[in-house]
């Protein structure tokens, strides 16, 4: 068996990396919120098994200035976070105070708080507009740490998600494994992905293909590459600089959220309706 053949077999056979094992889901919208939506975009960054990465792609990106442009009003949601992890917060964004339930961590650009449970939890009514006001507002999401519900509530209200991974099996087998569970729980679901190594853009090109092909014949779902980078995240030797090598236009342009005219499931209205309490 040649390494393709190897890999592709050992894709094949993978189960879901979350804690769901169920089916399809249906996704049910309301109309009369629809339209207000639209300029809510709720992502979330994920590197398997590598909460450090993880934590940082999600608290570092929305501060980026391309980001600042395209969309104005940007929020960074989390449980509580243990004493190291807001260390490193701080060491991005010196003027935090642990003790405040929002921080503005830059201009227009805050971290709020929240347990898992509580913006996930039912809403009562979901007859209004999530967000109000006409400018763009994003919301990006890290439950990776102290998540006590598991992950479906999480995947099936994202819009996007930018998977950050090394160029090898096993990181390739952990993102099939979660992406295949996207493929499960939200069919509409936008999936990126980031590979965490420096790259050629002809070796970025051959991996990626080679592996998109591989989801496109098993999970009949579309994937996109946003490129390459040495991503070297960890508190001790982390570089914040690090973003700037990388381009974001396809997660607000294309097949975005704006482009697209789909519904919305009821959970992410709910959802937003508990963002909405909040801010």
């Amino acid at each position: 068996m040649n390494e393709a053949q190897k890999i592709k077999h050992e894709l094949k056979d993978v189960v879901s990396v979350f804690l769901s094992k169920s089916g399809p889901t249906e996704t049910k919208t309301d109309s009369r919120t629809q339209a207000l939506q639209m300029e809510t975009q709720i992502l979330s960054f994920c590197s398997p098994f590598h909460e450090e990465i993880t934590f940082a792609c999600n608290a570092l990106f929305p501060a980026s200035q391309a980001v600042a442009k395209k969309m104005p009003e940007r929020y960074f949601i989390t449980e509580t976070l243990n004493p190291s992890a807001f260390r490193f917060l701080n060491r991005l964004y010196p003027s935090l105070a642990h003790e405040k339930p929002k921080n503005e961590m830059a201009p227009g650009y805050f971290w709020i708080q929240q347990p898992a449970s509580f913006l996930f939890e039912e809403s009562k009514n979901i007859s209004g507009a999530p967000i109000q006001g006409t400018r763009p507002v994003l919301i990006c999401l890290d439950f990776v740490q102290g998540n006590r519900i598991g992950f479906e509530p999480f995947i099936k209200v994202l819009d996007q998600l930018v998977l950050v991974l090394s160029p090898s099996i096993e990181d390739l087998v952990n993102a099939y494994k979660v992406i295949k569970t996207c493929y499960y729980l939200n069919r509409q679901i936008d999936i990126f992905m980031i590979f965490n190594a420096s790259m050629t853009p002809h070796q970025v090109e051959v991996l990626f293909t080679r592996f998109s092909q591989i989801v496109g014949e098993f999970l009949v779902l579309s994937i996109r590459c946003l490129g390459a980078a040495k991503l070297d995240l960890k508190p001790e030797t982390f570089d914040r600089s690090v973003f700037s090598q990388m381009n974001f236009d396809p997660l607000f342009s294309g097949n975005s959220l704006k482009q697209k005219q789909k519904g919305y499931s009821l959970e992410r209205i709910k959802f937003l309706q508990k963002i909405k309490e909040i801010i």
